[in-house]
């Protein structure tokens, strides 16, 4: 798997992190949406239980009256009771929220950081690699041409020789080329055949 890939992977891992966190935080958010409107739902009909309470009667009201305050402040008690505990869930919640906000955030930057160590990595040794192997190949091309130079000399040397041993042949003396004309091999075997139609 290449660098591409592996980069390719741990994107898709940290938006599967990052978007599974997201979830829970909006269903938590959601969650205490709900909890809210409960508790003003019940707050609701505690209120209509109250109104409903003081349309009675003159009579009764007046008749019951301690009871009726001595329930209201028993109610009144278990209303605080129960505000302070849903507050309290609130801002638990919120703290839960807050918190996995943090982790989040701070397990994304370490995911991060060690995803751009590895490519550091993995991006230093294909370089030496290619340096490497770039070495090798400038190494094996100079070879080579160091070999077509030396089979150039020698090829050189040998058209010297034959256009001298003809020369020769032609004129009956030795003479010597004041110039040597490097030819592919396919023109020096056409000027040798016409070289040799002329000396018979």
């Amino acid at each position: 798997m290449g660098i591409a890939d592996d980069t390719k992977k741990l994107t898709e891992d940290i938006l599967a992190s990052y978007d599974l966190r997201v979830k829970e935080v909006r269903k938590l958010e959601k969650d205490t949406q709900s909890m809210l409107k409960e508790f003003q739902g019940e707050q609701k009909d505690m209120a209509a239980e109250l109104k409903k309470t003081f349309k009675q009667a003159e009579v009764d009201r007046l008749k019951a009256e301690a009871d009726r305050i001595k329930a209201f402040a028993s109610m009144k008690s278990e209303i605080l009771a129960e505000q302070a505990n849903r507050n309290k869930a609130v801002t638990d919640l919120l703290g839960k929220f807050a918190k996995d906000h943090e982790d989040m955030a701070a397990e994304l930057r370490k995911t991060l950081e060690q995803g751009e160590a590895d490519r550091m990595k993995a991006f230093g040794n294909m370089k030496s690699e290619i340096l490497a192997e770039q070495a090798k190949r400038n190494k094996e091309v100079a070879g080579l041409l160091q070999e077509f130079s030396a089979e150039g000399e020698k090829m050189s040397a040998s058209w010297k020789s034959l256009n001298s041993a003809m020369a020769k042949r032609k004129s009956g003396k030795p003479t010597l080329e004041a110039e040597v004309k490097v030819r592919s091999v396919k023109e020096a075997i056409k000027e040798e055949t016409k070289e040799e139609k002329e000396y018979v």
